[in-house]
């Protein structure tokens, strides 16, 4: 850091400098993290939770004599260190929620979930009491809106900076260097011991690079391609699970030509949902098809079956590929078909760390079977099928399309442990023999099973419910949190700012809010997540400009007008905007995403900025964002929109908190 910059100015880079630093090591510990240890592809929301526990404990430790942050170098050594030493599977046994990939490594080690999220918990927290104490010992350094101000903009440049790497498909040995780059000038201390420092996280991107040797990364996975000598087949490995498999389509099962046997010419439009590598774009061009919109979310999965299908699907002139959120795509376009496929379509991540929704969760709700219907021809054809793992899932799958459709879909079993099934909607579908439609086995499927809605978009849930895992996890971040908490205290006691702690739960309830209100309606890419969190952070600092011009503050005219918010949203569903296009759609789903955000923003500014003591205030601020964090998994009984309700209870519970500190 510049000596000859002026002492406050020098502090406020810092502060902005360690800000950067803490919002963008937390995207690579939640992306990193996921890639080797399989199952925390679904549980990233522990790894961001373990996240704020951390920097929450560490700003209320910033009056500690000790400086923490030199020990950052070795403590980020030893977590590389562990992850590469094993490979590790979470373990969890349960029937009411379905995980891809849950199968033990060869070599690896094979932990109950119990033992080995709440390890991580407290490893990851560990790391970021290291770098939250210095940003508390900064935020003391300036009046509390300043002070906040300079922290939001480091956010802002963090948020901006992961997904231009991602967008460079840089691998994570240039997310660890660019991390300990923004470190190295904070760290200061002895010349010796700046280069042993250095030598440390020097050691930790080597280990990181020979970890991620020879695999691709793309804003969603690790990828991993393997030729199969002797078959001339690809695979195709997401986060160490095989994802999918290019082979001459000559080769392949009848699976992908099945659909086009029940028309008498080939189908002149089709639509490839989840066209990934190009192998179900492959059977509809080997079928005649005279032309095929391909759909995927995964610029790079597309890629590499450019280079390397053997058919070269996506070279030949009837195709037209779109790089989109399949929902997002459906709802812009007018284009008819006479056949849509799924594909195979199984993402391995979630849509965000904010929320518990995979990224393909939005497709198969039914308000997305409803855009399907309205893009088939009057003689259409709807094909969904896969390897369902569970027969409970192809009949919550046929029910959504019964419900739509108005009439049972064709649901045909095509392997003998029925597993691999393909369910056929439409108006085309009724001309198929319910009974043996192609000469394949037909399924009696299950019924009464809760489908999947825009609002509960579970696909993976039997039915809506708590899961006895989820319970488990969650109380065992909540007795983490509170003795971690009671820990760092004087006579451990569990003190907390608790006006501060319950706008920092309800405000992490507003951000999953938005988050899963523009997926639905924009799509769930990064590029959209990404810029939804940067709008957030954006409505969130202008907020506090406003609070830092602004001399007398009207706290309870603040909070009338955030209930207001509060309620609007909650009021007006998402199906009345979903048919809307452009600039209406965006503009009356940004008020009413960001209107609860924006007052909730002033509402913490206008209380910050009477603040007397910076680090216990802010502290428990990120603290309250855990309970946030694990009230979110209430949405997997009662719907992502009742989590307003649930931010309405937590701000009441703020202002009954300032009046008791009054």
């Amino acid at each position: 850091m510049n000596d000859d910059l002026h002492p406050a100015r020098r502090d406020a880079v810092k502060l902005v400098a360690i800000s950067v630093l803490i919002l963008f090591f937390e995207l690579v510990c939640i992306r990193w993290s996921a890639a080797y240890i399989r199952l925390l592809s679904y549980f990233s929301n522990f790894i961001l939770l373990a996240a704020f526990l951390g920097i929450g404990l560490g700003v209320m430790l910033a009056r500690r004599r000790i400086r923490l942050l030199g020990f950052f170098p070795a403590a980020c050594l030893a977590y590389v260190i562990l992850v590469a030493s094993a490979e590790f599977e979470i373990d969890i046994e349960t029937q009411a929620q379905i995980y891809f990939g849950q199968t033990a490594p060869p070599q690896g080690v094979r932990l109950g979930s119990l033992l080995l999220l709440p390890a991580l918990y407290l490893l990851i927290g560990g790391l970021f009491v290291l770098l939250g104490q210095e940003m508390g010992r900064l935020l003391s350094k300036f009046p509390p809106v300043k002070a906040y101000t300079l922290n939001l903009l480091g956010s802002l440049a963090g948020i901006a900076a992961f997904p231009a790497v991602a967008f460079l498909r840089w691998p994570p040995a240039a997310w660890f260097g660019i991390s300990f780059a923004l470190l190295i000038p904070l760290l200061g201390g002895r010349r010796w011991l700046r280069w042993v420092n250095t030598g440390l996280m020097g050691i930790a991107v080597v280990i990181v690079a020979v970890m991620g040797q020879g695999s691709i990364w793309s804003p969603y996975y690790k990828l991993d391609v393997h030729p199969v000598p002797g078959r001339g087949a690809t695979i195709i490995a997401a986060n160490g699970v095989t994802h999918q498999v290019m082979l001459d389509i000559n080769m392949k099962p009848p699976l992908y030509m099945f659909p086009y046997g029940f028309f008498p010419l080939p189908p002149a439009d089709v639509l490839v949902i989840g066209a990934g590598t190009g192998t179900d774009t492959a059977a509809a061009l080997a079928t005649g098809a005279g032309r095929v919109d391909a759909v995927d979310i995964d610029a790079t999965i597309v890629d590499i079956g450019r280079e390397l299908n053997p058919n070269a699907p996506y070279a030949d002139p009837r195709v037209n590929v779109e790089i989109d959120d399949a929902r997002t795509f459906m709802q812009r376009s007018d284009t008819q078909y006479d056949l849509i496929v799924f594909g195979l379509i199984d993402s391995l991540t979630l849509q965000s760390s904010y929320s518990s929704i995979r990224l393909e969760n939005y497709i198969f709700t039914r308000e997305a079977f409803e855009d399907v219907r309205r893009h088939l021809k009057p003689d259409g054809l709807l094909a969904v099928y896969n390897y369902f793992r569970e027969p409970w899932l192809v009949g919550k799958i046929a029910g959504m399309m019964s419900d739509v459709f108005g009439e049972d879909p064709r649901v045909i079993m095509l392997d003998e442990s029925g597993s691999l099934a393909m369910l056929l909607a439409g108006p085309r579908a009724r001309t198929i023999d319910p009974v043996n439609p192609g000469g394949a086995g037909a399924f009696a499927w299950e019924r009464g099973i809760i489908g999947a809605t825009d609002d509960w978009p579970f696909l993976y849930m039997r039915n809506p419910g708590m899961p006895g895992h989820y319970v488990q996890f969650i109380a065992i971040v909540l007795a983490l949190s509170a003795l971690s908490i009671a820990a760092v205290q004087p006579r451990f006691r569990l003190r907390i700012s608790w006006p501060f702690f319950f706008l920092g739960a309800a405000f992490m309830l507003l951000e999953t809010r938005a988050i899963t209100r523009f997926a639905l309606l924009f799509g769930s890419t990064w590029l959209v997540n990404s810029l939804v969190f940067f709008a957030i952070l954006t409505a969130v600092l202008l907020a506090n400009l406003y609070v830092a011009r602004v001399r007398n503050h009207p706290v309870r005219l603040y909070y009338a007008l955030l209930f207001i918010a509060l309620a609007a949203g909650y009021l007006v569903p998402l199906d009345r905007l979903l048919p809307e296009v452009g600039a209406i759609k965006y503009i009356v789903a940004s008020v009413l995403a960001f209107a609860p955000i924006t007052m909730a923003g002033i509402v913490f500014s206008s209380s910050f900025k009477k603040s007397t003591d910076i680090p216990y205030d802010f502290g428990s601020n990120l603290l309250g964002s855990i309970l946030g964090g694990l009230l979110e998994y209430t949405s997997l009984a009662m719907g992502y929109r009742n989590l307003l309700l649930l931010a309405a209870v937590l701000y009441a519970l703020s202002m009954w908190a300032w009046q008791r500190r009054r």
